[in-house]
């Protein structure tokens, strides 16, 4: 049986050192700071410049329906008007509108900021509890140290992870569903991602 040895762990821990180097150089030529320096959105939030960008982008999208509904309706209504007649007074409530949604960007962001650590302490919590610890253990006893995957037996423990085959974000209630865990080595688990399995075995997601 192939196995997954020291030397495929070490590729792999170089391919994503090279990655991370790509990402690097890719960042310092769009402007942002390699360093990715925290902001502090709140007393108790702080958050990567990166994170903050990311987050603020999701804000912004977000408003894009309302702001295409406010001047949607706007013209709808001075359209009805000879144009001799139109005035900045008829755009004004749909600027000031504008504004009350382009402005304050800092709660949405905060918003999401909060959501996003809830989750990251939520994980830290299920991966680190008595119940997913067992069912792990049995998963591993029952599938071996066999990459369901690649097929590649996998030497170094540290290499072992439990899969589960629908994300547990988007599945909760089979988090704890031997059915829905299996043995991938890290490298299939980090290029699965959060897909579902069928998805990432069919090339589509």
């Amino acid at each position: 049986m192939p196995r997954y040895t020291d030397k495929d762990r070490r590729k792999s821990i170089a391919t994503r050192r090279r990655n991370a180097k790509i990402r690097r150089e890719q960042i310092a030529k769009l402007g942002y700071n390699p360093n990715n320096p925290t902001v502090k959105l709140t007393d108790n939030l702080v958050v990567t410049k990166e994170v903050e960008r990311r987050l603020s982008k999701r804000a912004k999208s977000g408003t894009l329906g309302s702001l295409v509904a406010i001047w949607g309706v706007t013209f709808f209504i001075i359209s009805r008007f000879p144009i001799s007649e139109w005035s900045l007074l008829g755009l004004l409530p749909a600027l000031i509108l504008t504004v009350f949604i382009l402005y304050p960007w800092r709660a949405p962001v905060i918003k999401l900021a909060l959501e996003r650590k809830e989750l990251i302490e939520e994980r830290k919590q299920f991966y680190s509890s008595p119940e997913w610890r067992q069912i792990r253990t049995q998963v591993i006893k029952e599938y071996g140290k066999v990459c369901c995957e690649c097929g590649l037996y996998i030497d170094n423990s540290i290499d072992v992870t439990v899969d589960h085959i629908l994300p547990r974000s988007k599945h909760p209630e089979l988090a704890l569903s031997s059915g829905n865990l299996r043995v991938l080595c890290r490298s299939c688990n980090s290029k699965k991602g959060n897909r579902d399995s069928e998805i990432y075995a069919n090339g589509q997601g």
